[in-house]
């Protein structure tokens, strides 16, 4: 069994990596049912966000929805339940060990997946609040999912909070039930394939569906984004409802833009990582009074001697700096609230008027109002120059009030300290004929002197021995360039009464903030759904954005693929060589669910497959459609396999590639009824004989499930192999072939057109031209 105990790895590089956008850290639990079927649990949880995600899935033999899900958050440590035998490894063991190569894999034995001892410890951590026990009464039943729960909380616990390496309060989780059912399945090639988050040449390029609709201001709504492009919701009533906000927000402008404007003010304030900062901050009563640490099973453990030891010792004024930190993080976001209800005050959608209820909610003003009485506003500008301005800010950060009379008492020994220590300054200048010295502050020293070396000659004084002439009373004396630094031992004395009356002071003010955090611990659910709140505008809003600034429509979901005058979302933005992009026509519905595509090189059909399925992810998500008129069913799998090129890492050739894809789909396909499949050149890693085969054999089990398809290819005899199919549609991309004297030219519109292409052969017409062949025979007479 393994024991590993190291600290959450930096989660592995996925398709939606991006060094300046973390996705979180992950530690996920998995477990799967031992009989036939294949129900498997799995939780999530993230350390930094404070949150739990907890599903459970029917999946298929090849773990296809388990994979998915572990996409979508990349899991830095994974927990698998420990095998019969050590030398026989399940197969979903096997499968996250190849996936997941660079990541910590534990095995835990079964005892650690009680269902019981789950649900117990979610109902011991979980925030309180009406989500919250939703939440808990929809996993009840859940047993895979609660046993998957006991496991990661449990490790968790043993490895860091016990050794004091974390902190964690009661009822201070996000626990949230993720339903598997209610997204689509987007596997990792397709989203590389159709560049959903990045580009595919690369990665820092904007060129991507997510560089196309991210304008959010806020990283809550970049992730939120990011989640949904990779697996966008399946549930017509979620897709209207932010169609219907959208919408909204394009009629009324002063409306959006007054929102637009609210939310900048949150720019790189992450709540979900403030909720979690607070959460995990320790108590300064705790610290004080660490004497003994609880071994019951609990996630609130005090520190250990030594990590008390070293917290003692440390600057006093950094855990008050931390929490001013946090506090002006939430500051900034309550005042925002106002503008924001301001500008959803005139919204009459749903959604809209469900994210505004969630802002008025009565305790946002309450705590709000608490910052105000309490923490002076000096406490939240900009950093101060200079140690002893920093010290003061941190020693007034709390306003004077009845209630705060030992804090009063220690400001004014403060004070007091501080003026006696500036006055024997000046009285050693006077003393010693110094006139040139000065005094200086630093935290941890308190008041220093110094005096440049030029400074010492023509003056009399009661001189030691010491070479540049100090007089003796000044001890300490260190040498910077041309400056002495020294100190003396009344000042020394000094010094440790303002160390001693600021630490008290820091100790104090703590409690008064820590009076502050426990207010919000109380409520931190509603601080939860504030999170969501804000993520989901500023992503409606993102949406709004685009929509009006580019000819969009918005979508309409029935049985019928459906678009009028359709481009291609990212070229039409991003590509600056030609000037206007060709619009194109699609239809399909289930007397002509596969389409298949022919036509020569560069006229244009990888453009018009990736231009479908990235307008279907973004009706899906929310998003209006670069087209005159869309409408789509609702996919619950978008599954490609477009032009598949070797992999040397897999050790797999073009061919096994696509074999592998191949199969990966017919897998997705059986667990996922209505899915959307594009195929882009199946075969052209074998021989052309063979590639006919294949192809017509893959089509007709697409043709048997009656999934929508796209199916490109140069193979024209498909076309006449798959017409006993009746629900089975032929396309080609316009092709004009043009002959002037010797030379032959093509023309490419880009235009699709109905029925397979005529002329074939484009390259043999190219070929037999009468200026080709004159060179051919010139290079054939210089050789033989």
């Amino acid at each position: 069994m393994s024991t590993n105990t190291s600290r959450p790895h930096t989660r592995p590089e996925t398709v939606d990596h991006n060094p300046s956008e973390q996705l979180g850290s992950w530690i996920v639990a998995v477990t799967e049912s031992r009989g036939v079927g294949r129900e498997v649990g799995i939780v999530g949880l993230e350390f930094e966000f404070g949150q739990v995600v907890l599903s459970q899935l029917a999946d298929s033999q090849t773990y296809a929805k388990t994979i998915h899900w572990l996409r979508q958050r990349p899991p830095s440590n994974l927990l698998l339940v420990a095998p019969a035998s050590p030398h026989a490894l399940t197969i979903l063991h096997t499968t996250l060990k190849h996936l997941f190569p660079t990541v910590p894999l534990t095995v835990l034995p079964r005892a650690s997946f009680a269902s019981e001892k789950g649900y117990n410890l979610l109902q011991e951590f979980c925030s309180p609040g009406p989500q919250s026990d939703a939440t808990l009464a929809e996993v009840r039943q859940k047993y895979y999912a609660l046993g998957a729960a006991s496991a990661v909380i449990d490790w968790i616990h043993k490895r860091f909070i016990q050794t004091g390496k974390s902190h964690w309060e009661k009822h201070s989780l996000n626990v949230k039930w993720l339903s598997v059912e209610g997204c689509m399945l987007i596997d990792r090639n397709t989203a590389l394939d159709l560049e959903l988050i990045n580009n595919a040449v690369s990665s820092k390029s904007k060129q991507s569906l997510f560089g196309l609709l991210n304008h959010t201001y806020t990283p809550m709504a970049n992730r939120l984004l990011r989640s949904n492009l990779l697996a966008p919701p399946t549930e017509i009533e979620v897709i209207d409802g932010r169609l219907d906000a959208v919408q909204e927000l394009i009629e009324l402008e002063d409306s959006f833009f007054n929102l637009r404007k609210s939310l900048k003010l949150l720019t790189q304030i992450d709540l979900d990582k403030l909720i979690g900062g607070i959460n995990s901050t320790e108590l300064a009563s705790n610290r004080s009074s660490c004497n003994s640490e609880s071994e019951s099973h609990s996630l609130t453990s005090l520190p250990s001697s030594s990590k008390k030891k070293k917290l003692e010792t440390q600057d006093p004024s950094l855990a008050i700096t931390k929490k001013l930190e946090l506090l002006k993080s939430l500051r900034t976001i309550l005042q925002s609230l106002n503008p924001i209800r301001s500008a959803l005050s005139t919204c009459s959608s749903e959604l809209l008027r469900l994210a505004s209820n969630i802002f008025e909610d009565p305790f946002l003003d309450e705590i709000s109002s608490v910052l105000e009485l309490r923490v002076n506003e000096d406490s939240f500008l900009g950093v101060q120059k200079g140690s002893l301005a920093k010290q003061n800010v941190h020693a007034y950060a709390i306003k004077t009030g009845v209630e705060n009379q030992l804090l009063n008492v220690a400001r004014e020994t403060y004070k007091e300290n501080l003026s006696d220590a500036m006055a024997m300054c000046e009285a050693l200048k006077e003393e010693h004929h110094l006139p040139k010295l000065q005094f200086i502050f630093e935290t941890r020293a308190g008041f220093m002197l110094q005096i440049k070396k030029d400074d010492l000659r023509g003056t009399s004084n009661d001189t030691t021995d010491h070479p540049d002439g100090l007089p003796k009373v000044f001890t300490n004396i260190v040498k910077k360039g041309k400056t002495l630094h020294f100190t003396c031992l009344d000042l020394k004395k000094k010094n440790q009464l303002i160390i001693n009356s600021y630490q008290e002071i820091c100790l104090l003010s703590e409690e008064v903030l820590d009076g502050i955090f426990e207010e919000f611990k109380k409520r931190v659910s509603t601080f939860f759904r504030l999170s969501e709140a804000i993520a989901l505008l500023d992503m409606l809003a993102s949406f709004a954005h685009v929509a009006s600034t580019r000819e969009y429509v918005r979508p309409e979901f029935t049985d019928t693929l459906a678009i009028s005058d359709g481009r291609h979302p990212i070229k039409e933005l991003f590509d600056s060589e030609s000037d206007e992009f060709v619009p194109n026509d699609t239809y399909a519905n289930e007397s002509c669910s596969f389409q298949l595509v022919t036509g020569p090189n560069m006229s244009g059909k990888s453009i018009f497959l990736r231009q479908i399925a990235l307008m279907v992810v973004m009706a899906q998500v929310g998003s209006f459609c670069p087209a005159k008129y869309a409408s789509f069913p609702i996919f619950d799998a978008l599954l490609t396999c477009l032009s598949k090129n070797d992999d040397i890492e897999a050790g797999l050739s073009t061919f096994s590639s696509e074999m592998k894809t191949l199969s990966g789909i017919l897998s997705s396909m059986a667990v996922c009824r209505n899915s959307l499949i594009i195929i882009d050149e199946l075969g052209r890693g074998t021989s052309p004989l063979e590639g006919v085969g294949i192809a017509h054999a893959f089509s007709e089990e697409i043709i048997k499930a009656k999934s929508f398809c796209f199916f490109a290819t140069h193979f024209r005899e498909l076309s006449l192999t798959l017409s006993v199919y009746p629900n089975v549609a032929c396309l080609h991309l316009e092709t004009i072939l043009s002959k002037q004297e010797a030379a032959v030219g093509l023309k490419f519109p880009h235009k699709v057109l109905g029925g397979t292409v005529k002329n074939g052969g484009y390259g043999e017409n190219f070929f037999w031209n009468q200026k080709t062949c004159n060179y051919s025979n010139s290079l054939f007479v210089s050789r033989y």
